[in-house]
């Protein structure tokens, strides 16, 4: 039969007790991708399957006829999507550990570092941006003094440029502070307070 799904694969087998009983532990398939008669699209599928008694090898990862890879989904839309209730994509080497992931609720998404570093932003291969370990960030600065660090070495304007087209609107910037009976705030200029 020409139907979806179906095609050819291996079962891999192996002992999962002392008393030599064997099961099904793992597969890769290769299947039709529609029932279209004549539509040679086929995809790679491959399984595991989990601890427990019931059922057997469940699907994990497919290959798509047009190359997309999904991990937890069977119909991937992208070159590689990870779905599943806590997915998400872990870049790690001896040190660094970076996350890409949903956050709990569904309200957010997390780009990050899980471990005690930076997370850099490139242009053009060159850093444009940095959070640093404590929260600060820095812009033309890769060791950002304060929450906000703006810094460029140039011999022409270095600054902010904030704009409002909306002819009824206007542009603030405001200073706050709830200690203003004691601190108060402060416009420093070349200098301290």
């Amino acid at each position: 039969t020409f139907a979806a799904g179906v095609g050819g694969g291996i079962s891999f087998t192996g002992k999962y007790n002392s008393g030599g009983a064997f099961a099904d532990l793992a597969f890769i398939s290769g299947i039709k991708e529609n029932a279209t008669d004549g539509d040679y699209a086929g995809a790679l599928v491959l399984g595991t399957r989990p601890n427990g008694s019931g059922g057997g090898s469940m699907e994990r990862l497919r290959i798509t006829s047009g190359g997309n890879v999904g991990i937890g989904t069977t119909s991937p839309a992208t070159p590689l999507e990870v779905s599943g209730t806590s997915a998400q994509i872990r870049v790690i080497d001896s040190a660094v550990d970076m996350r890409v992931l949903p956050l709990a609720g569904g309200q957010a998404g997390i780009f990050g570092t899980a471990s005690n570093h930076s997370l850099v932003l490139w242009t053009n291969s060159t850093e444009r941006a940095r959070i640093d370990s404590s929260g600060n960030l820095g812009i033309g600065s890769s060791s950002p003094q304060a929450v906000l660090h703006v810094e460029r070495n140039q011999a022409a304007e270095s600054g902010i440029f904030i704009n409002n087209p909306n002819a009824g609107g206007y542009v603030a910037v405001r200073f706050g502070n709830s200690d203003r009976g004691t601190n108060g705030d402060h416009l420093v200029y070349g200098g301290t307070v």
